[in-house]
């Protein structure tokens, strides 16, 4: 019993330092993936403010270009951030696997 439990100590530990090592590698990524979070938010705000003025008064050929430009920001922004989220959401563990003993 001892001998289990000093492997699921081993494995956390490892486990957890792997963790920690690959928030480290990543945090910047991380940082700049909290920016762009927030420019999305606060284009998707721009843009439904925009649509709600629309709906009610119409709009000027100027108003629909910075309309579009807005949504053709924020879809690039979108873009570049799945990809960055998806370099860096993935992370890797140990997974112990139990091999049988012969007698």
């Amino acid at each position: 019993m001892k001998q289990i439990l000093t492997y699921i100590a081993v494995f956390l530990i490892v486990n957890g330092l792997l963790w920690g090592a690959q928030e480290i590698y990543h945090y910047s990524d991380n940082q700049k993936l909290d920016a762009m979070e927030t420019q999305i938010k606060s284009l998707d705000s721009k843009i439904s403010s925009f649509e709600m003025s629309m709906n009610a008064s119409g709009a000027t050929k100027y108003a629909y270009d910075n309309y579009s430009k807005n949504i053709d920001e924020r879809n690039s922004l979108v873009d570049e951030y799945s990809k960055l989220s998806k370099d860096t959401g993935s992370r890797w563990y140990l997974i112990p696997i139990p091999l049988g003993h012969s007698k």
